[in-house]
C-alpha cells in the first residue's frame, strides 16, 4: 500500500504503529468533515480513512 507521498506503509519496522484517524478526529468532531481531518492532522495521524460514496451527478 502506497500513501500519497509515495512511501510504502508496508516497509515501516514490525514494532513501530501507525495512527489511522479513523473519518479523520471522529470522536472530536462530525466523522468525515474538514474539521475532523484538521483535527487528525494536529493530532499527528499518519493517515486519514475516510468514506467516499461517488453521486448520480459523478
Amino acid at each position: 500500500m502506497i500513501n500519497s507521498q509515495g512511501d510504502n506503509i508496508f516497509s515501516r519496522k514490525y514494532n513501530d504503529f501507525l495512527v489511522i484517524g479513523h473519518r479523520g478526529a471522529s470522536s472530536e468532531a462530525p466523522e468525515n468533515t474538514l474539521k475532523a481531518f484538521e483535527r487528525a492532522i494536529e493530532l499527528n495521524a499518519d493517515y486519514i480513512e475516510f468514506d467516499l460514496q461517488k453521486t448520480l451527478d459523478n
